[in-house]
């Protein structure tokens, strides 16, 4: 019984690689069936499934049957399973289609044939006819087809898992010459988009065409638009690193003109729709591998390759009323399709959606999508508020497509805490609003009026006799005994150039210290008179909230800048600490930051580090390690 199943399973494994000739073929009169045929088999034979869970691909190649119908039938075409992987009720699924057909006559694709197993209005038949890419959620668009016939595949999908489902027309020698349609299904959608990307790379090592959103995009209607593109790219090279995001992705609107509806379309009849065409993105690799999003890159290429529907990402949403998005995790989504389908890792990810319009291109508008790991501790309100700021730096010919300005206090919808028809918003830039009513401060506002706290500027007077008074201690114990803060003390003693002595050390040396230091004493205003040390004033005069001044160390090594603080970014500190050092760009440093209440050093690694060492001071002190 064993040797009969091992024989068994071989003649499976032989099945999937050999295919018997094509039948009458509706190929064009220059065409080579079999050249095709043997082009798609090497094809799938390249895939190497093996690695995804329940995934199948399978040809739909056009025919002409004895009665002259034009259809698309997947019957002696190539199919690939993984290898190792036999699920029975995939295999029947298999089976199944091979019973059906699809109508691609245009004349009469709406009209339903005497014959039960030809299929009217199916995804493989709208994606040949369109002759771009269709994307089908197939749990969603069962529920979507009321007013169609429903196709008989899409429920035997669904019985044997298959959750995600493309369909890639193939277009030989020329892209206007299609010659049939690859249905790509998967039981995820962190799945669909690694085995989509393989299966485009696949078919054009075979010379096979695919659809590329680069060669739909309106560059000849709007001229200005590649200069826009590359004016994007460039400010997210700077804007990603500087907060650490993985992945921002930018998309405009396209109308396609179709032969005939969306399978998924409750619409009837052929009819422009409105898609997302992908512009441009950029992808941090180093920070996708840090955040755990191992997908990330295949979500993005696949999109160079996936026009998408506007009803199936939030992206779609935003461009029909404007609204901010912002999804804590994809994973927590109501929609599972949604659910899955927005997810680049297993889990979720955070996702920040707005529209922009450039005063370069008029009305046309940009959607925006930032994602990054909603496992990892950030503060989404100053991430949000300062990728906002970071935006309206780099991209200045950019603004909001709806009235509202950067800067201004917008409101952001929180997808996943709402329900129905109450909306939950997140509130960004409060800071010149008056208080809200006792009682009605939220977590978020809360979080905004913390970051507008400014440093006061009230002279505070300490002499020297009262630091040194304190010595034996540490900073933490002696800064609430003269009724000042630790970063204030850390000041006064760095202004008159006294070094701080705490408990390990003994008078003897504090002693010696004082002798030494008594000649850094600082010179008063008043009458340019030398003051006696013991008597010594440190008075903290107002700072320019405006400038912040930046002293790094790098071993032996000091410097000091400014910086205005509308533009002190990570970008540009890290920048400006590499050009005064003269460091390799190409070497890898570490940053640190002093925090004055804990006296301890931290990393400092991006926009909201700067946030964070800038609160109610403009001084920050940084140390640079080789790595």
């Amino acid at each position: 019984m064993k040797g009969m199943e091992k024989k068994r399973r071989e003649r499976k494994r032989k099945e999937r690689t050999f295919f018997p000739q094509l039948s009458v073929q509706m190929w064009e009169e220059n065409d080579d069936p079999q050249l095709i045929q043997h082009k798609i088999k090497c094809a799938f034979q390249n895939l190497q499934l093996d690695d995804f869970y329940r995934s199948i691909v399978q040809f739909w190649a056009p025919v002409t049957s004895v009665c002259g119908r034009q259809l698309l039938t997947t019957s002696n075409q190539p199919f690939a399973l993984p290898r190792w992987q036999l699920y029975r009720d995939i295999e029947e699924h298999r089976i199944r289609c091979l019973n059906y057909q699809y109508n691609i006559n245009v004349n009469k694709v709406d009209v339903v044939e005497d014959e039960p197993t030809i299929i009217t209005n199916g995804a493989p038949a709208s994606a040949f006819l369109n002759r771009i890419p269709e994307l089908l959620l197939i749990n969603g668009t069962i529920h979507l087809m009321k007013k169609k016939n429903k196709d008989p595949l899409l429920f035997s999908a669904l019985e044997c898992r298959l959750g995600f489902s493309v369909m890639v027309p193939v277009f030989y020698p020329s892209q206007s010459d299609c010659v049939g349609v690859v249905e790509c299904s998967t039981y995820s959608s962190t799945d669909l988009f690694p085995v989509f990307v393989k299966l485009n790379v696949a078919l054009e090592e075979q010379g096979l065409k695919t659809f590329h959103a680069q060669h739909h995009l309106p560059y000849k209607t709007i001229p200005s638009l590649q200069n826009v593109k590359d004016e994007i790219h460039e400010a997210l090279e700077i804007i990603l690193p500087s907060h650490r995001l993985p992945l921002c992705q930018v998309s405009i609107p396209y109308e396609v003109e179709n032969q005939v509806a969306f399978s998924s379309s409750l619409q009837d009849t052929p009819t422009k729709q409105m898609v997302l065409l992908k512009l441009t993105s950029y992808n941090c690799e180093d920070f996708a591998c840090e955040e755990d999003l191992e997908h990330l890159e295949e979500y993005s290429t696949a999109h160079d390759r996936l026009p998408m529907k506007l009803d199936i990402r939030y992206a779609g949403k935003t461009l029909e009323n404007y609204e901010r998005l912002f999804i804590h995790n994809t994973l927590d989504l109501d929609d599972d399709n949604l659910k899955q389908l927005a997810s680049c890792s297993e889990y979720g990810c955070s996702c920040f959606v707005i529209c922009l319009r450039s005063t370069k291109t008029g009305d046309l508008d940009y959607v925006f999508e930032f994602f990054w790991n909603p496992c990892k501790p950030r503060n989404n309100v100053i991430v949000l508020e300062q990728l906002l700021l970071t935006l309206k730096r780099c991209l200045p010919s950019f603004k909001f497509a709806s009235s509202t300005d950067f800067g201004d206090e917008i409101d952001i919808l929180d997808v996943n805490n709402s329900e129905g028809s109450e909306n939950k918003y997140i509130k960004l830039f409060q800071r010149n609003n008056a208080s809200p009513k006792r009682g009605t401060q939220t977590e978020v506002e809360e979080s905004s009026t913390n970051l507008k706290a400014k440093r006061s500027t009230k002279e505070k007077i300490l002499s020297r006799e009262q630091i040194e008074s304190q010595f034996g201690q540490t900073l933490e114990e002696a800064a609430p005994k003269l009724n000042v803060s630790v970063s204030t003390l850390k000041r006064k003693c760095n202004r008159l150039g006294i070094q701080w002595h705490g408990k390990d050390l003994s008078k003897r040396n504090v002693k010696h210290s004082y002798k030494n230091q008594s000649n850094t004493n600082e010179e008063e205003d008043q009458g340019g008179a030398i003051q006696d040390p013991s008597s010594a004033i440190i008075r903290e005069t107002p700072l320019d909230e405006n400038i912040l001044t930046i002293n790094a160390e790098y071993e032996d090594d000091r410097i000091k800048f400014t910086l205005p603080i509308s533009s002190a970014t990570y970008e540009a500190i890290h920048k400006g600490i590499f050009k005064k050092f003269k460091l390799d760009c190409g070497a890898h440093y570490k940053l640190k930051y002093l925090d004055d209440k804990d006296n301890k050093w931290f990393l400092f690694n991006d926009d909201e580090d700067v946030t964070l060492c800038t609160k109610n001071k403009r001084t920050v002190y940084l140390t640079v390690m080789k790595m």
